[in-house]
């Protein structure tokens, strides 16, 4: 997976979310900077853990663009955006990467917390990653 960011030809900033072979998955053209966050986490069998956060900073608002959750494990990752679930994503053993964009029209404002819990449903310990991306633009 690859996030492109530029401008077209007429100088809209635009952000393109591509799959390993080259496909668009998720195309924007939001105002503001493409803002993304990564983070891992090892996650206990059995166990759920938060596996990467994102506060919207101060005078900013920040729009959702998507997510790419996967992991070395069959897991169950959870966006939640304030401590409340938005989107439920599943992996398996054969495609142990997800993408889910997210056509949030809806503007987070400063302080809003999201993040991505992982629930490790596998017998042993693993390590599970997360990718918050969007666009964040002053208010």
């Amino acid at each position: 997976m690859a996030i492109i960011s530029g401008q077209t030809s007429g100088g809209v900033s635009k952000t393109v979310l591509v799959d390993s072979i080259g496909r668009i998955i998720h195309s924007d053209s939001a105002g503001g900077v493409t803002t993304n966050t990564f983070g891992t986490t090892s996650v206990a069998s059995g166990a759920t853990t938060i596996i990467v956060t994102y506060t919207v900073p101060v005078n900013k608002i920040f729009t959702l663009c998507g997510i790419i959750v996967g992991g070395n494990e069959q897991a169950v990752f959870d966006l939640n955006i304030d401590g409340s679930p938005l989107v439920r994503i599943r992996n398996s053993g054969s495609d142990r990467t997800k993408t889910q964009p997210i056509c949030a029209e809806e503007e987070l404002a400063a302080g809003v917390v999201i993040s991505i819990n992982a629930t490790n449903n596998g017998k042993f310990t693993r390590d599970f990653e997360g990718t918050i991306f969007g666009k964040l633009s002053d208010v």
